[in-house]
């Protein structure tokens, strides 16, 4: 007996330990693929898995649109990347894999079932996009202006306007974020399309209903994740990111 144990455990210490992966801990991913970096347009598809289990497909896919300038690699979980890189003003989508963070709503509460953390944005709401700015406003961070407090000079740069209807639902990707370098791209997250053909500065735009569909499907305990891609480089970087193959 005591020969078999040993060699069991000498034949299990021989064999080969599963690779970890950029995902490993998420049980939710969205992939979003356009056909190549210069392309405006894509598709969503979500996932799901138990623990480390094959990604299974949920739902149907949507296509949306991106950037006008297409896409650049931007600053995630993934590591860097040779070729263009996201900076602010550019127009174009960041490329990687990133987190999914907080919603924020112009509804005074999140839509029923909403399990992320949900910010309402008012008019005292701003998201920074300029890296120069006094008062503790971070780079690519939210910031409260107090009750009570005078707008500051760079407040209408900044603000978050309410009542603009494609930003009635948004879901933050966390691109250059938290640890946000200046410069290097802000305010990128899901949010409606203002048409059927209109781009974005940067963000990935959808339907209304399929975004709503997308933040009640979310679970923070699940850790979800977003791969944005263009399909070439997908294909050669989702079995080594631990991404789903395409079907």
């Amino acid at each position: 007996m005591g020969y078999f144990l040993s060699g069991l455990i000498l034949l299990l210490s021989s064999l080969p330990l599963a690779a970890s992966t950029l995902t490993d801990g998420s049980e939710q991913l969205v992939v979003v693929l356009s056909p190549s970096q210069a392309a405006s347009d894509g598709t969503l598809r979500r996932f799901e898995r138990a623990g480390k289990g094959p990604w299974q497909p949920v739902g149907e896919p949507v296509p949306v649109l991106l950037g006008k300038g297409g896409m650049a690699w931007g600053r995630g979980l993934h590591p860097a990347q040779p070729g263009e890189q996201k900076r602010e003003g550019d127009e174009k989508t960041p490329a990687g894999l990133f987190r999914l963070g907080m919603v924020l709503g112009d509804a005074p509460e999140p839509l029923p079932g909403t399990r992320s953390d949900y910010v309402r944005k008012t008019d005292r709401t701003a998201w920074i996009g300029h890296s120069d700015l006094p008062d503790g406003a971070k780079y690519n961070h939210l910031y409260v202006l107090p009750e009570g407090a005078t707008p500051p000079p760079w407040w209408e740069k900044e603000v978050m306007k309410p009542d603009t209807p494609a930003h009635f639902w948004m879901v933050l990707i966390e691109h250059n974020y938290p640890d946000s370098v200046p410069d290097a791209g802000s305010a990128i997250f899901f949010h409606i399309q203002r048409s059927p053909v209109r781009r974005s500065a940067g963000c990935t735009v959808m339907p209304k209903e399929a975004i709503e569909e997308l933040i009640l499907w979310l679970d923070p305990k699940k850790k979800p994740l977003v791969a944005e891609l263009p399909l070439p480089e997908y294909q050669a970087k989702h079995e080594a990111w631990g991404l789903p193959p395409l079907r």
